[in-house]
């Protein structure tokens, strides 16, 4: 015959249980934190870098060189901030799903805390469910630092392809048409690629929240069934 737990003891556990959540608790909050902190410093790292580069270039076209080594150096140059903005760009979406992550498990915490004293659900401040926030909204992209990081790339690779554009048509337009087709180009590349970064987080962020729920991370549906 299966003998009852004592009160004594029962309670005992859910106060160990408590704090044991309460430490993991502050330890997503901390995490949380600290990704959050490594996001500002990749943006203003990428930043300095691309105001760096875009002075040292400046300079150099104020140089008596040879126009085939500065262009060579032009492109290169451009291609390296290309790579550096692209990788920033993924890593932050990484960095910003994580977060998403820790924010939906301090959900399921709290929602340990109500299963155990449902007196307290009217005073928790935030959602207690463990599949909110959402991964994806629609303003998604526009939310955090990487819209500048995306701002960026883009300029970058309008500039590069401006750029290659610029050195194999000037021989065979007029100033005034060159600049009109220039202009024209740019524009279109912005928005491409701007457009191309946005549908790379969407479906990132699409795809992990099919996979949480797919494994069977999201323990506690919202809203509640």
């Amino acid at each position: 015959m299966e003998q009852e737990t004592p009160a004594f003891i029962s309670k005992l556990a859910n106060e160990v249980i408590a704090q044991y959540l309460i430490a993991e608790f502050e330890a997503l909050h901390q995490r949380t934190q600290a990704h959050e902190q490594f996001i500002v410093a990749k943006t203003n790292f990428f930043i300095a870098l691309t105001t760096a580069v875009l002075g040292g270039l400046l300079l150099l076209f104020q140089q008596h060189m040879d126009r085939l080594v500065v262009s060579m150096i032009v492109v290169a140059a451009l291609l390296f901030l290309v790579i550096v903005g692209w990788t920033v760009f993924k890593q932050s979406i990484d960095l910003e799903t994580s977060i998403v992550i820790y924010y939906r498990r301090a959900g399921r915490i709290r929602q340990w805390f109500v299963d155990n004293a449902p007196d307290i659900e009217s005073y928790i401040p935030f959602t207690v469910t463990d599949a909110r926030p959402p991964l994806y909204v629609s303003y998604a992209p526009l939310r955090n630092l990487n819209i500048i990081v995306v701002s960026i790339n883009a300029g970058l690779i309008t500039i590069l392809g401006s750029y290659i554009l610029f050195c194999f048509l000037r021989a065979n337009f007029s100033p005034l048409v060159l600049v009109s087709l220039i202009i024209g180009e740019s524009i279109v590349l912005f928005i491409l690629m701007f457009y191309l970064q946005f549908r790379v987080h969407r479906n990132h962020l699409l795809a992990k929240e099919q996979y949480e729920r797919e494994k069977g991370k999201v323990h506690f549906p919202y809203p509640h069934q």
